[in-house]
């Protein structure tokens, strides 16, 4: 009979790295970022910067998409 064996769930580095950051920009634990980006805590001041970052990303991809075009 086969064991039932989970595979280890790992963080994305990049969600990782931008968690991080909107720590660091913040002033709170990387933990405090999970928790409000999961929605078990609600911080507004978190979220805020959680989402200039992702934002901030998107548009550096577009721009950089748009100078050099991927064919």
């Amino acid at each position: 009979m086969q064991k039932n064996i989970r595979k280890k769930k790992r963080r994305d580095p990049v969600v990782a790295a931008r968690v991080k950051n909107t720590a660091d920009i913040v002033g709170v634990s990387n933990r405090t970022v999970y928790r409000v980006i999961k929605g078990d805590s609600i911080n507004i001041t978190v979220l805020r910067a959680y989402m200039n970052l992702l934002e901030g990303e998107r548009l550096l991809l577009e721009e950089v998409k748009r100078i050099i075009p991927f064919n």
